[in-house]
């Protein structure tokens, strides 16, 4: 049985536009921060999470493509300790997502 389960693809398993009714933050990164519990518990993986019991990591973007996601994912493989003991999920509105992914980017 897996002890973890993580998740990479574009908004859809990010959970965009998963917002709790009672904001009460005009600024939009306080808006993020205020619904990120509630984005990340009412998402579709933060679902399967409550279901299984286990932990999520949620690596989804908003925007993200096949190419975002497999740089992620590699990102991720290279710094978790026991990749063996996680169910790997990825998913994406489109299978026609076009990469946003700048090889120039720092970080």
């Amino acid at each position: 049985m897996f002890k973890k389960i993580v998740g990479f693809g574009d908004s859809w398993m990010y959970g965009d536009e998963l917002t709790e009714s009672n904001i009460t933050a005009t600024n939009i990164h306080e808006v993020g921060l205020q619904h990120r519990a509630y984005r990340e518990s009412n998402c579709f993986l933060g679902r399967l999470g409550q279901h299984y019991n286990v932990p999520t990591e949620n690596f989804g973007l908003m925007g993200g493509s096949l190419d975002s996601a497999k740089w992620t994912f590699l990102y991720w493989l290279d710094h978790e300790p026991n990749p063996e003991e996680c169910l790997v999920l990825h998913a994406i509105t489109n299978s026609y997502r076009f990469s946003h992914y700048n090889p120039n980017h720092v970080r």
